[in-house]
């Protein structure tokens, strides 16, 4: 902050100041609009008759094309007088900016509300490395050309509702310490948001993207909100942070979309008000979450249309290892992301998406209906594992041979001439592997003079052994990718 030029030494600040800045704790509305009547005459004074018919077509309020002749000279009295109360003399004092050249406020500290309400800049204009001790508004403000606030640190709330950027905008490396708001903001051309920090909520509800839009390392370290919003074109989120709440409702995205590198975490963990919804979300073109980082929550995609080729990284540190507030919504949301991994031939991907399904739905209902789940995923992983039926198996087979030796050994219990070779360890893999038919070629006679409790347990070993049999089955399908 030391480096930093007070905002009161600018010109270009002076000039949206004219009739003094805000200096109390509220707004002084009135003043506001003095205030970006005559910056507007100002910034408007060389456009053209084209340029005012498209900021006209666009529902820019514009000053009339005599204004500035009619109020030149209240203007540059205005001016002076403002470097005269603060000391600053003739001498001292800048000249008034050509309203030809860019607007430049880089490098400056804002001490006071910055208001720019219905602000036109039909120049480049030029915050960059600035600072906003206080709120900024630059709502219904209309930015003709570039827009650059590259390294610029809000420290209070600050808003950019309804705005207009027509030309490139930059907020790379930006800083917000509180709410930032960009609710049916518009932006024309490539918009980069790459590397900000919005440490509190910020809102996108609205907004429009006609270019390529890039959030790569873009930290939400509170509320997102992209409710409604638009992209036309490339979206990239590569390596970009949730940590609370992206709420991404009916959000359109037009053109190729990556979301690579992603993480929707947080270091703290989250209260149960955190969410991560696309619900309603378009994605018309090639979209990327490869490396998405959902560390707490699945995101809520409720209604969301995914295009074909819908990337995703389907492998667990990515995703919420924490129990869900919400089954239900995050059954639905890897249901979702199966049917997309499914549609593109990915089969790995998707049984990781079925698993997850799976486990949520464990979670959901009665204990009947509960249990069966859980067994489901005990046992076998939900038909992606080799390893747990084998184990499963195995057991079976080894308690029931222990039972079943305990059994033949014991005086009375079968009578000796139909203890089978092998005894119990041979009699429990034919009660098994039934379908092979050991159990009728070798041991017919002694399924028949075996104590009915043993008959039971054999029926009940051979159902056992099926079901796990299948598993297995499903394990080596997934393993080896058959269909």
């Amino acid at each position: 902050m030391a480096d930093l030029k007070p905002a009161e030494t600018n010109p270009w600040y002076v000039l949206s100041t004219l009739h003094g800045p805000q200096t109390g704790n509220g707004i002084d509305r009135e003043l506001a609009a003095k205030n970006v009547a005559l910056w507007n005459i100002w910034s408007c004074q060389n456009l053209t008759d084209e340029q005012r018919e498209k900021l006209r077509e666009a529902g820019t309020e514009l000053p009339d094309i005599a204004a500035w002749e009619e109020q030149k000279e209240e203007i540059e009295t205005l001016y002076k007088k403002r470097f005269s109360e603060m000391g600053i003399g003739d001498d001292e004092r800048p000249e008034i900016p050509d309203a030809g050249l860019q607007i430049d406020m880089s490098g400056t500290v804002f001490s006071h509300i910055a208001l720019w309400t219905k602000a036109i800049f039909s120049q480049k204009a030029n915050f960059n490395f600035s600072m906003f001790a206080r709120n900024g508004s630059f709502d219904f403000a209309t930015f003709s050309r570039e827009a650059d606030f590259e390294s610029t640190k809000f420290s209070k709330d600050s808003s950019f509702n309804h705005a207009t950027f027509s030309g490139r905008t930059n907020f790379y490396n930006a800083k917000f310490a509180h709410s930032g708001s960009f609710s049916n903001a518009t932006f024309y051309q490539y918009a980069d948001f790459s590397f900000a920090r919005f440490s509190q909520h910020v809102h996108f509800i609205g907004a429009s993207f006609l270019q390529d839009a890039h959030f790569e390392s873009t930290m939400f370290l509170s509320s997102s909100v992209f409710s409604s919003a638009r992209f036309m074109q490339a979206v990239y989120f590569l390596s970009v942070e949730f940590s609370q709440s992206a709420n991404f409702i009916k959000v359109q995205f037009s053109g190729l979309s990556s979301f690579q590198g992603s993480h929707f975490g947080n270091e703290a963990k989250p209260e149960n008000s955190y969410i991560v919804t696309f619900s309603d979300t378009i994605f018309e073109r090639p979209t990327s979450f490869r490396d998405a980082c959902f560390r707490y929550r699945y995101p809520e995609l409720n209604g969301t249309v995914f295009h074909d080729k819908t990337q995703f990284t389907a492998e667990r540190v990515f995703w919420p290892q924490d129990n869900q507030p919400n089954p239900k919504q995050a059954k639905e949301s890897c249901a979702t992301l199966r049917h997309v991994m499914g549609k593109q031939g990915l089969p790995e991907d998707e049984y990781f998406f079925f698993r997850k399904e799976m486990e949520f739905a464990g979670e959901i209902g009665g204990f009947w209906r509960t249990r069966p789940v859980k067994a489901y995923g005990v046992f076998s992983d939900y038909g992606a594992s080799i390893a747990k039926p084998l184990v499963g198996l195995g057991s079976l087979w080894l308690f029931c041979s222990l039972v079943y030796m305990v059994a033949f050994n014991w005086p009375g219990a079968v009578a000796p001439e139909f203890v089978p070779a092998g005894k119990g360890f041979g009699f429990s893999i034919a009660n098994m592997v039934k379908f092979l038919g050991f159990q009728r070629t070798y041991y017919a006679e002694v399924i028949q003079n075996i104590p009915n409790w043993m008959q039971f347990m054999s029926a009940v070993q051979t159902t056992f052994a099926y079901v796990l049999v299948f598993f297995l089955g499903l394990g080596l399908r997934s393993r080896f990718r058959l269909r």
